[in-house]
């Protein structure tokens, strides 16, 4: 019982020739950077596995490193992979169900802001989400009748 050690990353000494005796976090940044892109590499995880990752101070080139990395994955992760997904699960499927499932797309993003992140449901939501609902209902209600 009680804390364990299930996983160890090992790092290395990566030199950019920082001299700077002043900012030797920019000496540290590389070599964190590496064993922490290993880490997750190597166990198949995302940064946010863990609820904190510290380092030591890394300095100007460290923080810049690091926003960059996150950026990157942010770009990745969060816009291109789900438009790509979205956009390829779209080219096999009929127009209609397609302009149903675009329709409903806010409605489920409203919702899961709800009900998985706790957000507040405002009287707009509700009205947002009865009228696309509404108009999905009354365009294939349209469409039966024809």
């Amino acid at each position: 019982d009680g804390p364990f050690v299930n996983a160890v990353t090992t790092g290395k000494v990566i030199d950019l020739g920082v001299n700077d005796v002043n900012n030797m976090g920019a000496a540290m940044a590389p070599a964190a950077y590496d064993t922490l892109s290993t880490h997750f590499s190597d166990f198949g995880i995302e940064p946010s596995y863990y609820d904190l990752i510290v380092t030591g101070d890394l300095g100007y080139i460290g923080s810049s490193l690091l926003l960059t990395v996150k950026t990157v994955l942010l770009v990745l992760l969060v816009t291109l992979l789900p438009y790509l997904s979205y956009t390829r699960g779209l080219k096999g499927m009929e127009n209609g169900t397609a302009s149903v499932l675009a329709s409903i797309e806010p409605v489920v993003a409203t919702l899961v802001g709800i009900l998985i992140y706790k957000e507040e449901m405002s009287l707009q939501n509700v009205i947002g989400i009865c009228l696309v609902l509404g108009s999905i209902v009354l365009i294939n209600w349209k469409n039966k009748q024809k």
